[in-house]
């Protein structure tokens, strides 16, 4: 059985995921990680910094080993994300906030605030949350 075509580059995703992720798991925080595609590399998933995260542990170990065997449950909090979606469209649960990833390796914190006057300079960048359409930051932003 041949594995679909892999688009993406492997190196410089790995690259922006070392430098996101601080060398922490994304998920819980704990330090060292392993890469992990949110949509399989079998199921189309390519080498990008929206599609993968670092988790800990491998195998069956850690949070690693968890989306792999509970993936309904990660499908929930973003870590398993099903072929016919869009990453770029999932929010993935990130150290326990609700956020989107970006190619360049932005994390955007959804603050599920509407009552912030965004347009106030102070509070930096910010675009709207797919989910709830209310404003996020790319900077965590105040909650």
């Amino acid at each position: 059985m041949s594995t679909p075509p892999r688009s993406g580059n492997e190196r410089t995703t790995r690259e922006v995921i070392a430098a996101r992720s601080e060398g922490m798991c994304e998920y819980c925080g704990l330090w060292g990680y392993t890469i992990h595609h949110r949509v399989k590399q079998s199921q189309g998933g390519v080498w990008s910094p929206v599609n993968c995260v670092a988790l800990c542990g491998h195998g069956t170990t850690g949070h690693h080993g968890w989306v792999e065997h509970h993936p309904n449950a990660a499908a929930r909090v973003g870590l398993h994300v099903r072929p016919w979606q869009d990453p770029a469209a999932v929010m993935v649960r990130y150290r326990g906030r609700m956020a989107f990833l970006t190619d360049d390796g932005q994390v955007l914190f959804c603050t599920h605030d509407d009552r912030l006057d965004l347009t106030d300079p102070g509070y930096g960048n910010y675009t709207q949350c797919l989910d709830c359409d209310t404003q996020f930051t790319t900077d965590g932003g105040p909650l």
